[in-house]
């Protein structure tokens, strides 16, 4: 018969369970789970059950320190005003961020950077780095703009508990990172992730 041949479908394997009285109705999930034959919504039970996510997430600002950056010389950016940090991870005399467990996060780094000669072109990266190497960045190119240019990278990437995220700033031409508005931030979350340290 064709059922007993392939995996078995989601109300299938709740049947089974139920039937031999082995398995609870989150067991019987877990098992079609490993079959591939789960719907997205049974995958958030699974996820939302009690105890099985942990909350990370952290946003700091720099409204308060204009930095100069040297031509074609990478510089630490700096976020030193918190606005939250749900784990007590991000350490803003530093402006870096150490997980303290593993799991997938969304980063997201942004400056405002202005050059101090508006005419010229220009180049102007933004990395984010782990444990000092590029993760990820992103280049703004242009030149004869008479205003604050943002230049953003964003990424999601896996991290391991105590990994250390940094962002770098580099252009072609001197400038400074601005503190106007909402101009420079920093900010990471954490995903739903299984919590196994």
């Amino acid at each position: 018969m064709p059922l007993r041949k392939h995996a078995a479908g989601l109300m299938d394997v709740k049947k089974v369970a139920l039937k031999n009285h082995k398995f609870g109705l989150m067991d019987a999930m877990k098992i079609s789970m490993k079959n591939h034959m789960i719907g997205l919504l049974d995958i958030k039970k699974i996820k939302t059950k009690k105890g099985s996510m942990r909350e990370s997430a952290f946003r700091a600002l720099n409204l308060t320190m204009p930095q100069n950056v040297s031509a074609n010389t990478f510089v630490k950016a700096v976020f030193p005003t918190e606005q939250f940090d749900l784990a007590n991870e991000y350490n803003p005399i530093t402006s870096t961020f150490r997980p303290k467990k593993d799991g997938v996060y969304s980063i997201i780094a942004t400056i405002g950077f202005s050059p101090n000669d508006q005419m010229l072109d220009y180049r102007t990266r933004i990395e984010i780095r782990v444990n000092g190497t590029t993760a990820i960045d992103n280049d703004f190119f242009g030149g004869n703009t008479p205003f604050v240019n943002a230049v953003s990278v964003s990424t999601i990437y896996n991290l391991e508990a105590g990994d250390r995220l940094e962002v770098f700033v580099q252009s072609s031409i001197a400038g400074t990172i601005v503190t106007s508005e909402d101009g420079s931030h920093f900010e990471a979350a954490r995903f739903p992730s299984p919590t196994n340290n």
